[in-house]
């Protein structure tokens, strides 16, 4: 059952309900990061030359620091989960990327990072609605699915770049012999520490492979399974499968 009094649950009340009113979405969410010096400026404003959203656990801080360690000086707003971000993306003709994943795998990930406070069916509810309020704005985004984020993000650079015509230079080995991908891995870890204003990494929360986290999974897909009702399972993989014929 979702915790009424947990912070996490207001704060995707947040995203869903208020989310979706701009008046509200770009004060709140301004106020509500002004406190971490590591989330402002992620809201869609009039600098923001990117923008990267879906929902929680899609890959939203890959692609964010992937550009980032790409194109320092780009201003990229990503990580509010808001059908807002992709709104204001589309009104302004800004370049964006909609991230999806399959829905199993993201809500049991965003269930674990919560850690357990939220229950499947109301992240069930949230994963439906975020991809059903963007589809309207479907001529206005890239998609990109998990695979080709984490696994091939010269192809998110491409559409970028054929696109809009940006200049996001494409990863080579020549400039991370060490490989892009795992570049990208040490950005996420030193954002976590800065934004969390710690020396530790906890597993369970870090966007990025976890062992600790892939064993949890094992057992809470079982459980998402048996908790969530099988039409609003239905619903998401509907969705999912929708986004997936116009991904990259």
């Amino acid at each position: 059952m979702t915790r009424f009094i947990s912070i996490d649950y207001w704060r995707w009340v947040a995203r869903g309900d208020l989310g979706r009113i701009p008046r509200v979405f770009g004060p709140t969410e301004r106020f509500k990061r002004s406190f971490n010096p590591a989330y402002r400026n992620l809201a869609v404003n009039r600098a923001t030359d990117i923008v990267v959203e879906g929902y929680p656990r899609s890959g939203n801080t890959f692609a964010a620091q992937a550009l980032q360690l790409l194109s320092p000086e780009a201003k990229i707003a990503h990580r509010c989960h808001s059908f807002t971000q992709v709104s204001l993306a589309a009104k302004n003709n800004i370049p964006c990327v909609v991230l999806i994943r399959s829905p199993t795998d993201a809500i049991v990930s965003a269930w674990i990072h919560a850690d357990g406070k939220l229950s499947f069916p109301f992240l069930a509810q949230h994963y439906a609605s975020f991809y059903r309020s963007c589809w309207s704005l479907r001529d206005h985004f890239l998609v990109s699915d998990f695979d080709t984020t984490t696994r091939n993000f010269t192809k998110v650079v491409q559409g970028l770049n054929d696109r809009w015509q940006t200049e996001v230079p494409s990863p080579s080995r020549q400039h991370y012999p060490n490989g892009f991908r795992n570049e990208v891995f040490m950005a996420i870890d030193r954002f976590y520490k800065s934004s969390q204003n710690t020396d530790q990494v906890i597993e369970a929360h870090v966007s990025r492979p976890s062992e600790d986290r892939e064993r949890q999974k094992t057992i809470r897909r079982i459980q998402a399974d048996e908790e969530i009702p099988m039409r609003l399972q239905a619903r998401c993989e509907a969705w999912y499968q929708t986004y997936r014929t116009h991904s990259l």
